[in-house]
């Protein structure tokens, strides 16, 4: 069962061939030089919870509910913006999405979870509650695809991370999980 499962570089799979050689040459020398990042950083300023969002509370949605209240994050652990990228560590992560997408074939069946859209915008609004701030849920289906002969893949209006996004959504995917487990575990 994967989570929004990180099996692509965005929409970066057509720049990979190119860009591969180049990381690696840099890792080779100096693995520890920070690879020039970005991100809004709302994913984690979404984790903080809708109270401290200023956007009004969506009917229906429990004021002590986590993704009203804000999940209990420990900052060493996830910290609200991007942590540093060492050229070594995308070197690698670099090198197991190429075997994911040439070698990776499971004899099991397999559920890919993902959000219903992605959001990269700049500006704070409702769709970073409902959408991946993160990873591009259409490259993760994609992708999934070609994990196994059996892919289910479903998709939710929540955030990057499924299980943090708000109660309905959690709901409908430990339903999802359920059935699938049900259905295709013995």
């Amino acid at each position: 069962i994967l989570n929004s499962a990180w099996l692509e570089m965005q929409s970066m799979a057509a720049w990979r061939g190119a860009m591969a050689p180049v990381i690696g040459r840099i890792a080779s020398r100096n693995p520890m030089w920070e690879v020039p990042s970005g991100g809004t950083g709302h994913y984690g300023r979404s984790l903080a919870g809708r109270t401290s969002s200023e956007l009004p509370i969506p009917e229906g949605l429990s004021a002590q509910d986590p993704s009203v209240a804000g999940w209990p994050i420990v900052q060493e652990w996830k910290r609200p913006e991007s942590y540093p990228v060492p050229a070594s560590w995308l070197e690698a992560i670099m090198a197991g999405h190429e075997t994911i997408e040439k070698d990776v074939h499971l004899e099991c069946p397999v559920l890919s979870m993902v959000s219903t859209s992605s959001y990269f915008e700049e500006e704070w609004g409702e769709r970073v509650f409902t959408s991946d701030t993160v990873l591009d849920p259409t490259v993760i289906a994609e992708r999934s695809l070609g994990l196994s002969n059996l892919v289910t893949i479903a998709r939710f209006p929540g955030k990057h991370d499924l299980v943090l996004s708000d109660a309905p959504v959690r709901e409908a995917v430990y339903a999802t999980m359920r059935g699938w487990l049900d259905a295709f575990v013995h």
